[in-house]
């Protein structure tokens, strides 16, 4: 017995050799084929629908991109889905006739090619307007967007972001929400306080006045006197040009001439200066206050009713002043 067990060996080694070479043969040859380019078509765009499956996927983007052995992508994305964790990613791909069937998988499975764009939220946007700005920077219907904001004016984050072309308007608006609840975290705003900063948010230009204006609505909340609030009115007519008499006396219900206390929701979408002033407003006697009218932004503050009216006076003759010149 121990005399064959050689000649086995010397059998067994040449057909092992044969085996690896073709092995060998075999994943060069399948490297080199998933590193064939494909011809990408409608400008490379291709939609992976959520919870599309790993065939599903590769099948959409071979009828947008043609892929050279779309067997074998299949085939390399299923092994590739058994050993690793990740999963085949949804949204809107970007793909050009430079990339390879292998840059196909790689994008499928970690999200790259997706297109981004940025985009700035400035503080004071009501929903309208960040439904209608989300909604041209990335293609999305912004009634879509409109219809998932409805109910969160006030919560809709100011700040820069970064989404997917055409993402989700769920995911987009629970972006804005999320970091709304980052921001506030440490100190989270009542409803009445955020309703407060959206006021404070579009009637201070200065961040430095925040506090003073916060604490005029705080003391005319506390003896019960109508806000009077401009940018209240504004809200409840859609409109931001300047008000009438007129508009003064509609009734909707945030118009704060016309019904005491604070309007039923939030007019626009506050930045941290803002909530921190309807959490902290300053401390003071003032009940009236009056724009400048210098262009500055800023505001002259009064305590009495008179002294408000020498406020308006002074600023009906900066804005004569500035008229004629």
């Amino acid at each position: 017995m121990s005399k064959t067990r050689p000649r086995w060996r010397r059998r067994l080694r040449p057909i092992l050799f044969t085996l690896g070479a073709c092995g060998l043969l075999s994943l060069g040859l399948c490297w080199w084929l998933l590193n064939m380019e494909i011809a990408a078509g409608n400008g490379g765009m291709v939609f992976i629908a959520p919870n599309t499956t790993v065939v599903g996927a590769i099948d959409s983007v071979d009828a947008h991109c043609k892929l050279p052995t779309p067997w074998l992508v299949r085939t390399t994305a299923r092994i590739a889905q058994r050993v690793s964790p990740r999963q085949i990613q949804s949204g809107w791909y970007m793909f050009q006739s430079a990339d390879t069937q292998l840059d196909v998988l790689r994008a499928l499975f970690t999200g790259a090619r997706r297109p981004t764009t940025k985009v700035v939220l400035q503080e004071g946007l009501t929903k309208w307007e960040v439904a209608g700005k989300l909604g041209r920077a990335l293609d999305v219907d912004s009634t879509v967007l409109l219809a998932v904001v409805d109910t969160l004016e006030g919560k809709l984050f100011p700040d820069t972001y970064e989404f997917f072309w055409r993402e989700e308007p769920l995911s987009v608006v629970n972006k804005l929400v999320r970091q709304f609840n980052r921001k506030t975290a440490a100190n989270p705003p009542t409803r009445e306080e955020l309703i407060l900063a959206s006021i404070i948010q579009a009637e201070a230009a200065s961040v430095s006045e925040m506090p003073t204006i916060a604490g005029v609505y705080k003391n005319r909340l506390d003896i019960g006197k109508h806000l009077e609030a401009d940018p209240t009115v504004q809200y409840g007519l859609r409109m931001r040009s300047r008000l009438t008499y007129q508009h003064l006396a509609d009734t909707h219900q945030w118009n704060t001439y016309q019904h005491a206390g604070l309007p039923p929701t939030p007019i626009c979408n506050p930045g941290m200066a803002a909530i921190r002033a309807a959490q902290q407003p300053a401390k003071h006697h003032y009940l009236y206050f009056v724009a400048m009218g210098d262009g500055s932004g800023k505001h002259r503050f009064a305590a009495s009713y008179n002294e408000h009216l020498r406020n308006v006076a002074l600023y009906r003759k900066a804005q004569r002043s500035a008229s004629q010149n």
